[in-house]
């Protein structure tokens, strides 16, 4: 699937202008003439992976913007976001509402028609396999933004979805597991045509399905989940040497990454334009060609995570520029871990979603949680190896001789390795650590005194781990939606 072309299918064309969730019927033409052939389900399937990009140029907002990894300067939707002055008629979260309920929209028509069609068992299975994931994935971000949410696994009709409520975030759950546990079963460890790679595999279900199960405190269920990812020798996941060079347009799909959006170079829409959104706002940057629009700076507090040494702080962040004219240094830190000198608008550079360090991370927790204290460090240990590049960094049980110390470890750990990564704020939120952290944010220092020069008061409140339902939904609805407490 490397890379997947844009092909925009009929179903990308039925959406009405009053739905509530994107879940309305297509016509009786579409339904009879388009699903027909195994090339009409991928293309359909295609145009469900494309929703996943447009889900992701959000995404970064919502969570690490949100967390206190990044921080927004500009625009004032965003820094609504940032500041926790977020109110129902964001515009950012209404379009994130909308882009998921099409990607499940997208899933759920080719989950309702492929059965009446007749094609090769195999690869039914895994178009199946791959819908489901996509399916689970969208919901799983969607129940740990909002709360509950409407669940549909059919094809609504206009009627229908008016008048659907929010399901419980426990039948979210359910659902999600679900999905994922077919997933799995379905799809192959890895793909033997190299046009699919890029596309959804076992590993990548059963990590998600350990994310899910460790975020519900299913410790023992994620232990296994892992266990399996680990163990699969067909698709031998491991970690690359070197931590910088997991963002290298040379390594992508490498034996790290277990799933990630995939991007293409200057194709016409099919690439990002992280180059431009993340890129420093003042000429100087090592990576990034002229001028960006400076979103997502990393915050003094993410930049003082790091310890001396760790060579991950370098392929993360700058925290500062050098002007090329004056050759002054400008306080002005930047994220630089999708920067690659390439198309700043249409760049190819894909975005990981779960990487192999992520499920070693997610071992060590459940290990722990489940008071295998010894093996947790031993695995933390195992990330940390590379990020320093010797043994001399590592912990054993005179550094962390308790559970709840380990719980402070491996948070950061989280932290500094997957530092925009869109991992921040669910692992504040699951660990009930977001209302200690996020009271006040340093967003600016003076690099070379350490004196800061920008703080900012968060006062984050308890119902601030969810966001509000988008007014214009609960307004569609007619009432049938209802509005999380304190918004």
């Amino acid at each position: 699937m490397k890379k997947l072309a844009i092909f925009i299918v009929i179903i990308s064309l039925v959406a009405c202008e009053n739905e509530i969730i994107n879940l309305t019927p297509i016509s009786e033409l579409t339904t009879s003439n388009f699903f027909e052939s195994e090339v009409d389900f991928n293309n359909a399937l295609t145009a469900a992976y494309d929703v996943l990009q447009e889900k992701n140029s959000i995404d970064w907002i919502m969570s690490e913007i949100k967390s206190d990894n990044g921080t927004e300067v500009k625009y004032q939707s965003e820094k609504d976001i940032d500041n926790f002055s977020v109110s129902p008629t964001n515009e950012l979260i209404s379009q994130f509402w909308k882009i998921a309920y099409k990607g499940i929209f997208r899933t759920n028509i080719i989950l309702e028609k492929i059965p009446g069609v007749e094609f090769d068992n195999t690869k039914k299975d895994r178009i199946i396999g791959q819908a489901k994931f996509i399916r689970a994935y969208i919901y799983f971000d969607l129940v740990r933004y909002f709360g509950d949410v409407p669940l549909a696994t059919k094809v609504l009709k206009l009627t229908e979805s008016i008048e659907h409520k929010r399901n419980s975030v426990d039948e979210v759950y359910q659902q999600i597991e679900t999905d994922l546990q077919e997933a799995a079963a379905l799809l192959p460890s890895v793909y033997s045509d190299p046009k699919d790679i890029g596309r959804v595999t076992k590993g990548a279900a059963n990590a998600l399905l350990a994310k899910v199960y460790l975020t519900r405190g299913k410790y023992s269920e994620s232990k296994t989940k892992l266990e399996e990812v680990m163990g699969d020798t067909q698709a031998s996941y491991q970690l690359l040497p070197s931590f910088k060079d997991v963002f290298s347009l040379s390594n992508q799909n490498s034996k790290e990454i277990l799933f990630a959006i995939q991007y293409s170079n200057g194709t016409g829409g099919e690439g990002n334009d992280f180059m431009n959104e993340f890129g420093p706002g003042t000429p100087g940057s090592d990576v990034s060609p002229g001028v960006g629009a400076e979103h997502n700076l990393p915050t003094v507090d993410l930049i003082r995570a790091f310890e001396p040494g760790d060579t991950r702080k370098d392929a993360t962040l700058r925290e500062y520029i050098v002007h090329p004219t004056t050759l002054d240094t400008v306080n002005n830190p930047y994220n630089r871990k999708f920067l690659v000198n390439q198309n700043v608008n249409d760049c190819g550079l894909d975005w990981p979603v779960i990487r192999y360090s992520d499920v070693i991370l997610m071992y060590a927790e459940v290990l722990n949680e489940l008071d295998d204290l010894s093996g947790a460090i031993n695995q933390l240990n195992r990330i940390r190896e590379r990020a320093f590049g010797d043994q001399l960094h590592n912990f054993d049980l005179s550094s962390i001789p308790t559970k709840e110390e380990f719980r402070i470890k491996v948070l950061n750990e989280r932290r500094v390795e997957l530092a925009f990564e869109n991992h921040r704020w669910f692992d504040l939120v699951r660990t009930g650590k977001a209302l200690e952290f996020l009271q006040v944010e340093n967003r600016l220092e003076d690099w070379k005194t350490g004196a800061i020069l920008i703080s900012f008061e968060l006062n984050m409140e308890p119902f601030e781990t969810l966001y509000p339902i988008p007014l214009d939904e609960i307004e569609i609805s007619e009432g049938n939606l209802t509005q999380n407490d304190g918004y």
